[in-house]
């Protein structure tokens, strides 16, 4: 059986309405050591997440790993509903079974009523193929540098499905296939911050910042780059507090997918 509380619901209302701009489908994927909930697209393949830890909850109870799939814009119907009637507490309910039959019940009390609890139902459906966003290598290499310059290159960009990116050990640079230009970002002027990289070493990736207006969403006050351990690819990572973070990864299909797009 998975339990747990919330107060306030602000975090995970705010993870809702980030995650609905990317993606119809959603995964809640629990563990005994976090809550996430997961987002993914095939074409460039992204997957993306928003992270919670066990502190973020009032109580949180989770003896195995489970992951299931539902309708985000079923639950970000009820979560705005909730955000309206006022409601500051939430609780989390899932059968120790789960099944495609079954439903996560949604427990909560609305401020002034009789009712001790109201609840809802989140329909939902067995995983069939798990997706994560993977592991930070902190062995490898990293890249921060301040919301206000990301956003500007996702305005820039403007909804592109790939952009290639290019680090050294003092600037990060990122390219506009479609109407050749670049903008980058350098240490010595104090735009970024570089580590894990040697004089002379350049590495190339890639990222997609589609669709804009959920990257554009992020309220963090830097965003970070760094390696993933799982694969060969990249993670993009926002932090929401000290316990909450959303993160996006772009594994090495996506060089694949700009070649075939774009030659």
């Amino acid at each position: 059986m998975v339990f747990f509380e919330i107060d306030p619901i602000e975090p995970v209302a705010d993870a809702v309405s980030i995650l609905s701009k990317f993606s119809e489908k959603c995964h809640f994927k629990w563990t005994p050591l976090s809550f996430s909930v997961v987002v993914s697209r095939n074409r460039p393949l992204c997957i993306s997440a928003i992270k919670m830890l066990p502190k973020m909850f009032i109580r949180f109870y989770c003896r195995r790993c489970y992951e299931v799939t539902f309708n985000i814009a079923d639950f970000f119907v009820i979560m705005s509903y909730l955000r309206r009637m006022g409601v500051s507490s939430l609780s989390f309910c899932m059968p120790t079974t789960p099944t495609n039959q079954s439903c996560i019940t949604l427990k909560y009390r609305i401020p002034c009523q009789e009712d001790p609890f109201n609840k809802k139902e989140l329909p939902m459906s067995i995983v069939a193929e798990p997706v994560d966003v993977g592991d930070v290598d902190y062995g490898s290499f990293f890249v921060s540098m301040a919301l206000e310059e990301f956003r500007c290159v996702v305005n820039d960009m403007e909804n592109a499905a790939y952009v290639p990116v290019t680090i050294t050990s003092s600037r990060i640079k990122f390219v506009a296939l479609i109407d050749h230009w670049e903008t980058s970002f350098t240490t010595k002027e104090g735009e970024c911050i570089i580590g894990g990289i040697e004089e002379g070493q350049e590495i190339k990736c890639g990222i997609s910042l589609y669709p804009m207006k959920f990257y554009k969403a992020f309220t963090s006050k830097r965003v970070w780059f760094f390696s993933s351990c799982d694969t060969n690819g990249l993670l993009l990572i926002a932090p929401m507090g000290v316990y909450t973070h959303i993160s996006s990864f772009f594994p090495q299909e996506i060089i694949s997918y700009v070649r075939n797009t774009f030659t």
